[in-house]
């Protein structure tokens, strides 16, 4: 069976352009109109998830297609994002 998962992709250039302030400040305002949220991140960064939770209260997880592959990135998606009314996710063109 197919769950369709409400996302929204959070992208830039690189380093340093802002994604992980302009992540926060959109999780953060989604929250406090009462959705409830999983948050992602793509790529080798595994500061930012940490960033994620501290604005979510729960939960941020790394989905990284080099270590993971595809499949299991897909299961972690899915399996994280249930009871979600949105999975931000956050990537850099470099990722």
């Amino acid at each position: 069976m197919n769950k369709r998962i409400n996302r929204l992709m959070i992208a830039g250039t690189g380093s340093g352009c802002g994604k992980t302030t302009v992540s926060c400040a959109i999780m953060r305002a989604l929250s406090k109109r009462g959705l409830k949220l999983s948050a992602f991140k793509c790529g080798p960064d595994y500061i930012d998830p940490m960033f994620h939770t501290g604005v979510l209260g729960a939960s941020s997880r790394n989905l990284d297609l080099f270590l993971c592959g595809e499949e299991a990135v897909k299961t972690l998606l899915a399996r994280n994002s249930a009871g979600s009314d949105i999975a931000p996710n956050v990537t850099s063109r470099d990722a």
